[in-house]
């Protein structure tokens, strides 16, 4: 595996955590149920709303999560769309229509067939729109059982009764139930979220933690507060999710730079990247993997130059810095658009990332240089054994990019995009996945 050391001179992760824990100390969580606050009030200290933590029940806690580590990733880098999405870009016309359940179904063979591939990973992108808001998740949980051959219970559940039904599908298809936790920032913990995890609590779930502080919007406009606010968020929460009894609980320790244009998280920004690398040191510091890098989400909106360029750029520096796994393939606006064309891209530029770590990882070089050279003069390079024997390992065949001639490319008469959508629906007509038996009809 290849690591490149960024120089991040003056970020300092140890500093971060003993300013983290002094914030949970003097300014706390607010926690607004007081039901939560009465049940935290033996551990922990009240002063109206908010909590405040002893320095020795959080670094209690905090040597808790250094010592539980979860497994490293196996080194192969895994690209998946996000699954958030609401809206597709048509390939047809390029325009951003919203999900429908069909379209949503086809774009789910499409990823699934890519995931058998070994390619990608994940299954259904997005959330269909022409079902009832309340039946959203529940629908898209559906499509993933339905036509993915390794689907998982989704992880984020608003309100309780839409968490009901995804319990009892996950029991059908014997998955583990997850909760998505996201606290407030600034340092509140609140949100539907956290209550249907604590409802839910004697199930056992599996928990994953993850405030997303803003910097200038709901975090500071300085590295290192606005990461000693972060990461007190995490530990402040997940001290008060084990006093709650909750006990498989992961950790994001994410901080995000914000678009001043948008009020969003400026993904694709050089911020970004700096809140990639800095989160790679603080996870360290608290003896966690990498976790997984943003770096293919982007703010552009249609499958374009921007699209392109900022995803591979990002994806390249954060494989460069070890990161493996590149969450927003084939996601657009964010997390808000999904498309096709873009995936079958992306794809390329994850085959191209790997292809720049194949070649910084050391090639092994013949030591008869004298020999070689005098076989391409006396006969051809072409036809030396090197030439025949390596071509195609040595040099990146791409699948889609285009490496041909001006001529050949006038032959062809296509565009990118075009070939893209081509190797799309080819996909998806060919798969043939779809869940029979008791478990469907269980499901239905």
């Amino acid at each position: 595996m290849v690591h490149t050391e960024f120089a991040l001179e003056g970020f300092d992760p140890r500093s971060v955590h003993e300013d983290a824990v002094r914030i949970l100390c003097e300014i706390g969580l607010k926690v607004p149920d007081s039901k939560i606050r009465d049940r935290l009030g033996r551990s922990l200290t009240m002063k109206g709303e908010r909590v405040l933590f002893g320095e020795e029940v959080v670094e209690e806690f905090t040597e808790e999560i250094r010592s539980s580590r979860p497994p490293e990733p196996d080194g192969k880098l895994t690209i998946f769309p996000s699954g958030w999405s609401s809206y597709f870009v048509d390939p047809e016309t390029s325009e951003v229509k919203p999900y429908d359940t069909k379209t949503l179904s086809d774009f789910t063979k499409l990823v699934s067939s890519l995931a058998d591939e070994g390619v990608v990973a994940g299954g259904v992108p997005g959330f269909p729109l022409d079902v009832p808001p309340q039946m959203q998740v529940i629908t898209q949980y559906y499509i993933n059982c339905l036509y993915n051959r390794r689907p998982s219970a989704p992880g984020i559940a608003h309100s309780s009764e839409i968490m009901k039904f995804l319990v009892e599908m996950a029991n059908v298809m014997e998955h583990e139930v997850h909760v998505g936790v996201e606290p407030i920032s600034p340092l509140t913990f609140a949100g539907s979220s956290m209550e249907v995890a604590l409802e839910f609590s004697h199930m056992d779930p599996y928990i994953w933690l993850d405030p997303m502080p803003m910097m200038g919007i709901s975090a500071p406009l300085d590295w290192h507060a606005a990461w000693a606010q972060a990461v007190a968020e995490n530990l402040g929460s997940y001290v008060i999710l084990r006093i709650l009894g909750l006990k498989k609980i992961g950790l994001s320790f994410r901080l995000f730079p914000a678009s001043m244009l948008s009020g969003m998280i400026f993904f694709g920004s050089p911020q970004y990247l700096t809140s990639l690398l800095t989160r790679k040191r603080i996870r360290e510091f608290y003896n966690l993997p990498p976790g997984g890098a943003e770096s293919m989400l982007t703010l552009a909106k249609l499958p374009d130059p921007q699209a392109a360029a900022e995803k591979c750029a990002q994806t390249t520096l954060a494989a460069l810095a070890g990161f493996r796994t590149f969450d927003g393939a084939g996601t657009l606006a964010i997390d808000e658009v999904f498309s096709p064309q873009q995936l079958m891209v992306d794809i390329e530029i994850k085959n191209y990332v790997e292809n720049i770590l194949k070649e910084l990882g050391g090639r092994a070089f013949p030591s008869d240089a004298v020999g070689l050279v005098k076989e391409g003069i006396d006969g051809s390079f072409l036809s030396a054994w090197t030439t025949l024997d390596r071509w195609r390992s040595f040099y990146w065949l791409p699948e889609l990019f285009d490496q041909t001639s001006r001529a050949k490319w006038e032959e062809k008469g296509r565009k990118i995009l075009d070939r893209a959508w081509e190797l799309a629906k080819e996909r998806i007509s060919k798969y043939d996945y779809e869940l029979e038996g008791s478990r469907r009809r269980k499901l239905e």
